[in-house]
């Protein structure tokens, strides 16, 4: 039987950073609660959202960011009062 629980020493995971096409998000989930993906641009501009839906435990997106041009973003998830942001760099 395969155990889903989150430890609490997971954490999210994004690779590869930089990128050029596709980034994976690795993403511990206590609840079935929605994740929320924005991509930002450095002056604050949503360029890309995503509401996913979440198992408890581990789960791994894919997040296509071939539409995006060569640039420093800031990539956010949420769900719930969690909020993590991260540098991301596409190339």
């Amino acid at each position: 039987m395969e155990d889903n629980s989150v430890n609490e020493n997971e954490k999210v995971k994004v690779f590869p950073n930089p990128t050029f096409d596709d980034v994976q998000l690795q993403f511990p989930s206590k609840s079935n609660e929605a994740l929320h993906v924005a991509v930002f641009s450095v002056n604050g501009n949503t360029l890309l959202y995503k509401a996913l839906s979440t198992k408890v435990g581990i789960n791994l997106f894919q997040l296509d960011t071939g539409v995006l041009n060569a640039g420093v973003y800031y990539l956010q998830l949420k769900q719930g009062m969690f909020v993590f942001t991260e540098r991301l760099i596409v190339y």
